[in-house]
């Protein structure tokens, strides 16, 4: 009985590491894509006038 219970607290804890580790492998994933998407933007808005920005956007997003 004992044996069983170090078991699932063993389980309980590797579960618990899956997550925060998982959670963390989310949010890096979400800060490179949300950096990924505000790069562009913030170069065209420096480079490019706004009707060339819309053009831009219109063939690399459609």
């Amino acid at each position: 009985m004992k044996q069983h219970l170090i078991i699932m607290q063993r389980i309980r804890d590797h579960s618990r590491e899956n997550i925060s580790a998982r959670s963390s492998v989310k949010n890096k994933l979400f800060n490179l894509v949300t950096d990924w998407l505000n790069f562009p933007a913030r170069v065209k808005a420096a480079h490019l006038p706004l009707v060339d920005c819309g053009k831009v956007r219109g063939q690399v997003f459609f």
